[in-house]
């Protein structure tokens, strides 16, 4: 009977051995979990640290640890994502080393299509206080407009006449967006500080369905095919389904240090800027999450893709206390970075004008300015007002040369090309 206990011993050593080749002693395993081993009295045995073996095992045990705690989990994509996660890299844009993906998209630039509509033809006192965003219809029939007196406004821009008012929050409304919904426009969102979203009926003045899933103020918000994406002060962006008039959304993505500061989508690719310092883009039709991590101390004010490709591959980016860079989607490199624009305080919005080959930039000196996305330097300029004027938003015709532009005086111009 000793010699068969001391066999089964023996047996059970070589199986754990086997198992386990790198245990350390002291420590056992016990359904795949290693643990420390347990005494006759029940209590756990903390294992001397003086086999080298056993220290290098404890000190790995610590580096995992604050290794899995450092990196950001993907909660929402976990389980079908692939999360590519690359440090900035800066390269000016030559075409000798410039990336095929992105040489394919650019042409011969026209200077024509850098310029910018010079002749004011209407100049309108909108709101009370600050406008924070101005935004065309479909048509280019109508203007939205929302600003710090809490009130959504739509505008005939042609003759400057006030069509429809709409107020409901409770604080500053600084997002607005046109919902879609059987290819007509007749109903928009509204997003405030108040941490509510709004959807309202362009004939009504009452709000259609209030959403309330945020915990903090939602500074932005976009649709596309009746899918609604807000970016919120608590560090998270929500997916809502309009059809289904419910509070609740169909996704949160909880992977942002900070406050998120602007959105923007193209196809199935939606486009995320925080102001923890990174750009995050989120591929929904492959599961996989690209992040850009820039400079963490500077937040980012505004990020857009390009309009005319289904499928972009590069992305402009307007940085605090940075040159404005355009960045290539596929392996993180900036291809292109302007050093004559650089806000300083405030969040200045950033776009590509009526070509993908124009970006058009506000600025906190009471200019508009226009770049080509393969040179650094100003192709134009359009003076909005003093060098105490912010531009707080422009918006493009969808088909002609015209835009308008807000300020932080709640000033609402429209131009046009000079005849």
């Amino acid at each position: 009977e000793i010699e068969k206990k001391k066999e089964q011993l023996q047996k059970k050593t070589e199986e754990e051995v086997m198992f386990n080749p790198q245990l350390p002693p002291g420590f056992t395993s016990k359904n795949g979990i290693i643990a420390p081993e347990e005494s006759k009295n029940g209590r756990k045995a903390l294992p001397t640290f003086k086999n080298r073996d056993a220290a290098n095992f404890k000190k790995k045990q610590i580096q995992d640890k604050i290794q899995r705690e450092s990196k950001p989990t993907y909660k929402d994509f976990s389980e079908r994502s692939h999360v590519e996660i690359r440090h900035e890299q800066y390269a000016k844009m030559e075409d000798d080393n410039m990336e095929d993906s992105v040489k394919d998209t650019l042409f011969d630039f026209d200077p024509f299509e850098g310029t910018l509509p010079k002749q004011c033809s209407k100049t309108i006192k909108a709101h009370k206080g600050a406008i924070n965003k101005a935004l065309y219809s479909r048509l280019g029939q109508y203007v939205l407009t929302c600003g710090a007196d809490r009130r959504v406004k739509l505008w005939n821009p042609l003759k400057g006449t006030l069509i429809s008012e709409y107020f409901k929050h409770g604080s500053m409304v600084s997002d607005i967006c046109f919902v879609k919904q059987n290819e007509s426009e007749s109903q928009f969102v509204s997003a405030g500080k108040d941490k509510l979203l709004l959807l309202w009926n362009v004939s009504k003045r009452e709000p259609v369905t209030k959403f309330r899933i945020h915990n903090g103020p939602v500074n932005c918000v976009v649709s596309k095919h009746d899918i609604l994406i807000s970016g919120s002060y608590d560090r998270t962006v929500a997916l809502m389904d309009l059809r289904q008039r419910t509070w609740k959304p169909i996704e949160v993505w909880k992977e942002f240090k900070d406050s998120v500061s602007s959105i923007d989508v193209v196809g199935t690719k939606v486009l995320v800027g925080s102001h923890d310092g990174a750009t995050r883009c989120f591929d929904i039709r492959n599961g996989k999450i690209i992040v850009d991590q820039m400079h963490h101390e500077h937040p980012i004010a505004s990020v857009a893709f390009p309009k005319d490709l289904e499928d972009p591959n590069f992305y402009v980016i307007n940085q605090l206390n940075q040159p404005m860079r355009l960045m290539d989607l596929h392996d993180g490199q900036c291809l292109s970075q302007f050093d004559a624009f650089q806000p300083s305080q405030f969040k200045i919005p950033v776009t590509f004008g009526w070509s993908d080959q124009v970006l058009i930039s506000a600025s906190e000196h009471g200019k508009l300015y226009s770049f080509s996305i393969q040179s650094p330097d100003i192709v134009d300029s359009l003076s909005i007002g003093s060098k105490y004027t912010i531009v707080t938003s422009f918006a493009l015709h969808p088909k002609l040369k015209q835009l308008v532009t807000t300020d932080n005086h709640g000033d609402f111009k429209v131009w046009n090309t000079v005849q």
